[in-house]
């Protein structure tokens, strides 16, 4: 059965410090176009289970969706949080003005009460312009404390410097 949660529980739930306890592979796997790799996540108290997707086109990087998701112990079913998404198709906020630019989707109480993808909501970003800085942008916004092993090329704390 699919809990609901308040916006303030989503917003908490993406602003935990994390830690990554299943890493991701050293090499993306190409699989149906798209470049692929996944990690497994946990709160730094140890309360909360995460997964992290990584998608980039093969043919188009710019073309490319980060996402955390939420896996609650209890087993009410996954919850997706965030998903970092590059500039590819238009996309509509129920209805309102439809863009093609960078943009990240937001899990909203609301949609998640009315039965919606809880992602429906999505937002225009001009902090990244790159599947690089993207995944700078998602590790900082995630709270991801221990990424320096498995994402050396974010070593530099400069690109971690977003907001």
């Amino acid at each position: 059965m699919k809990k609901n949660y308040s916006q303030e529980e989503i917003d908490n739930l993406i602003q935990c410090e994390k830690t990554i306890t299943d890493p991701p592979k050293r090499v993306m796997i190409l699989e149906s176009g798209h470049y692929r790799n996944n990690m497994k996540l946990v709160s730094s108290d140890q309360s909360h289970e995460f997964e992290v997707f990584i998608r980039v086109n093969k043919d188009f990087s710019e073309n490319f969706s980060i996402g955390l998701i939420y896996v609650p112990h209890d087993g009410s079913g996954s919850l997706p949080l965030i998903r970092c998404n590059g500039c590819h198709g238009e996309h509509y906020n129920g209805g309102q003005e439809h863009f093609i630019a960078y943009h990240v989707h937001l899990a909203k109480e609301d949609n998640l009460a009315e039965g919606l993808n809880p992602l429906k909501y999505a937002e225009i970003i001009n902090d990244y312009a790159t599947y690089q800085d993207a995944l700078a942008y998602f590790i900082k916004r995630c709270n991801i404390l221990n990424y320096q092993k498995h994402f050396s090329f974010l070593n530099n704390p400069e690109n971690l410097k977003l907001f």
